[in-house]
């Protein structure tokens, strides 16, 4: 009977060795429920062994420690029910696969289960024998050899049954499920060849956007170095905190993990507390870039408010890194953190939008977080409720779009508001250029002026003046005393009339009484002295005091010799009882009324005389406009408009 059976397995007839390893097969598994054989042929590819893998998995026990096997714990695979938090930070999980070559040749088989940080694979004959391992590191050996593929060579012998037993190592999340696979000959390699090509492309927009991110960080900090301009500094710094985030985070290929790879492992939670730190530079870049300090004094608390939060939850956060990381609520926690910091700062950003839409600084902020946001919350859902290994794109990829589309709208905000600086800057330079032409041209026309006064009015007093002494000389000569009383009495007014010219010149032309608080104060000094002199009754509404408003010198001029005719007209002929001098002043105009009770005079017949067609033609020369009213018997009221727009 025994020959008849070792006859049949060494027959050339293969149908006959499938037969009865089928049978086999089936007596094993009646024997043994928890494990199902997998007969493997060389006209085979890629064979899912899915529905005859067998699992279990340790929650407390890490892939480093040593290897423990609890057999009755194996149960299929598809019924394991995966949890979203484990207790343990890394903790494994075994895999138990039966093979069977039925062929008289060996066959080299490939066998693949996914992307794991690290693979054990182990056979049993009494005790569990270590025969290879695969993955993207190994924490155990410095020196050993990982495949960096993620499969594990195998070879089945001519005529072997085997039970292979897969451990897996998990980190506090599993991010994605095993799926057992056997490769057979070149098929591992063509499959390995389109994965690499579709990863290359990513791992070359990976690079891309990190590469992009770190260059506008740099010359921001550059910028900032040479021009000290705050919101650059802060943008340089989220820009920065940014990159650290997307390196550390991308879960594509740890060869292109540059800095990442000075973190020690237990420091995976570094995402966490690069995304707080990644806030506080984003609020302090919005409340410089936007000036919310000065323009909205409320958000600019609430974002002081928001940062002091930031603050204290990376300051525990922190601590219960450097204490445990390894409880469930530290991770339940670590998950919260991970959308308080986005939520606060889309919060923020809408309060600012909706606060002044009209404002483009504004919209390049909502714009650019818009972008953000939206790629947080698809990283978010397909990074937790969908499996990495059946998708053509990360997660982390769906980020980097949305992270590069806000930087790059900040950057274009940053030039904007530069732009607009240095245009407010030329326009300011030019309106100084104009404020010093303007400035040259009062000056000249100033000097024409005095010129004119000097030479017409102050000229002609002098030479009068000079006439009436030679006459009172001729006069003395002579003994007519009678002439010579006249001529000094002339000589003393016309001299007092001199000193009052001269003294209205030195006002006009002395800096300090360009305000209109000195001009006020000249009118009513010089309205007090007369008025008080004829026991006129008078009642200034005037400005406050502490008004502070620039007139030009003309106006300043005009005004003030307008005044000074009106009451002088008002002493000499009005023989009133009363006086109201009003003065008023708008962002347009300047108005000022004098009005009396006096005698009043018809108008018709002294319009165009002296004194009142002096104030007209002073009232034109700066487009201002001068009314009289007045009737007999009912006093006289001159009304004055002067834009101040004239300069």
């Amino acid at each position: 009977m025994k020959s008849s059976i070792l006859y049949l397995f060494n027959s050339n007839n293969d149908h006959v060795k499938y037969y009865l390893y089928l049978i086999i097969g089936v007596l094993f598994f009646v024997n043994n429920v928890d494990c199902q054989s997998r007969i493997i042929s060389q006209s085979d590819t890629v064979i899912d062994l899915n529905n005859e893998t067998l699992s279990y998995i340790d929650e407390h026990r890490s892939i480093l420690a040593k290897p423990h096997l609890d057999e009755a714990k194996f149960e299929p695979l598809s019924k394991i029910k995966y949890k979203r938090f484990y207790n343990q930070v890394r903790f494994c999980q075994w895999l138990k696969i039966q093979l069977i070559n039925p062929s008289n040749t060996n066959i080299p088989i490939q066998l693949y289960v996914g992307k794991f940080a690290l693979l054990k694979l182990f056979k049993y004959n009494d005790t569990l024998q270590y025969l290879a391992s695969a993955g993207f590191t190994d924490y155990t050996s410095s020196t050993n050899k990982i495949n960096p593929n993620y499969g594990i060579k195998i070879l089945l012998k001519s005529n072997e049954s085997i039970t292979y037993y897969l451990q897996i190592e998990h980190y506090g999340k599993i991010s994605e499920t095993p799926k057992p696979k056997i490769f057979i000959s070149s098929a591992y390699n063509d499959w390995v060849q389109k994965e690499d090509l579709n990863k290359k492309g990513i791992v070359l927009f990976h690079s891309l956007v990190l590469g992009g991110i770190f260059t506008l960080a740099l010359f921001m900090l550059i910028y900032f170095f040479s021009n000290n301009i705050s919101e650059y500094l802060f943008y340089a710094l989220y820009s920065f905190t940014i990159f650290l985030f997307l390196e550390r985070s991308f879960e594509l290929n740890s060869n292109i993990r540059l800095i990442s790879q000075l973190y020690p492992y237990y420091f995976y939670q570094m995402p966490t507390v690069l995304n707080l730190i990644a806030a506080i530079f984003y609020v302090l870049f919005i409340q410089n870039f936007t000036d919310i300090k000065i323009k909205y004094p409320r958000i600019y608390k609430l974002s002081n408010d928001f940062l002091k939060i930031i603050y204290a939850l990376l300051a525990v956060f922190s601590c219960l890194l450097l204490i445990d990381f390894s409880s469930r609520w530290f991770i339940i926690m670590n998950f919260i953190l991970n959308f308080i910091p986005p939520l606060g700062m889309l919060i923020l950003v809408l309060i600012i939008y909706t606060k002044d839409r009209k404002n483009k600084l504004n919209n390049f902020i909502f714009i650019g977080f818009s972008f953000l946001f939206i790629s947080v919350i698809i990283s978010i859902i397909l990074n937790n409720f969908t499996e990495w290994s059946t998708l053509s794109v990360p997660p982390a990829t769906y980020l980097e779009v949305g992270v590069l589309c806000e930087i790059l709208c900040l950057a274009f905000g940053l030039g904007y508001k530069s732009n607009r600086i240095e245009k407010l800057k030329n326009e300011t330079e030019i309106l100084n250029l104009q404020l010093k032409i303007e400035n040259i041209t009062n000056i000249e026309r100033l000097r024409s002026e005095l010129s004119r006064d000097l030479h017409d009015d102050i000229g002609s007093t002098l030479s009068s003046i000079n006439i009436l002494s030679r006459t009172t000389r001729n006069n003395l000569q002579t003994g007519n005393i009678e002439k010579v009383n006249i001529a000094l009495e002339k000589i003393n007014e016309r001299s007092q009339r001199l000193l009052e010219k001269m003294s209205d010149i030195i006002w006009n032309i002395k800096p300090d009484n360009d305000s209109l608080v000195a001009t006020m104060s000249r009118m009513r000094e010089y309205s007090t002295t007369l008025l008080d002199a004829q026991n006129v009754h008078y009642n200034f509404d005037f400005p406050p005091e502490n008004v502070d408003f620039s007139i030009s010198l003309k106006v300043k001029s005009t005004l003030y010799l307008i005044f000074k005719e009106a009451v002088n007209n008002l002493i000499k002929y009005a023989h009133c009882s009363h006086v109201k001098l009003t003065l008023k002043i708008t962002h347009q105009s300047l108005y000022l009324t004098i009005e009396d009770n006096g005698i009043g005079f018809d108008i018709d017949q002294i319009t165009h005389q002296g004194g009142l067609l002096n104030m007209q033609h002073r009232a034109e020369e700066v487009n201002g406009t001068l009314n009289i009213s007045s009737q007999l018997d009912q006093g006289t009221k001159i009304e004055l408009s002067i834009p101040l727009t004239y300069n």
